[in-house]
């Protein structure tokens, strides 16, 4: 088999590109929405860059979005429709990205790493 076409290569790579993904995604909806919504950026706990750095960490973020817990802080359509404009997004990203990390550990354990990579 060749090593470009190795399971764990493949899910590897796929991981990879997710986790790029959402990260922009994230980058994207943290920025703006301090930049933007102070007082809901407060209210969200001050979530940045950093404090998501990693997909565990993003956890509070993601519950956030996923549950809608800024319906109840939202005082204009405006913010309103900028969570639900970056909600799908950010979510959907983030479990694609944790997926396809979790599948290309488990691609290691089931096939190993490419002798000739």
């Amino acid at each position: 088999m060749y090593s470009w076409t190795h399971p764990t290569i493949t899910t590897f790579v796929a991981a990879i590109v997710f986790i790029l993904i959402e990260s922009w995604f994230s980058w994207r909806y943290l920025q703006q929405l301090k930049r933007n919504y102070i007082r809901l950026w407060e209210e969200s706990g001050r979530r940045t860059i950093w404090t998501d750095g990693d997909l565990i960490s993003a956890w509070p973020t993601i519950r956030f979005l996923w549950t809608r817990g800024y319906e109840e802080n939202c005082s204009s359509d405006e913010e309103m429709q900028f969570f639900e404009k970056y909600r799908i997004p950010v979510v959907v990203s983030w479990a694609l990205a944790l997926v396809t990390a979790l599948l290309s550990l488990a691609s290691i354990f089931i096939f190993g790493w490419p002798l000739n990579f």
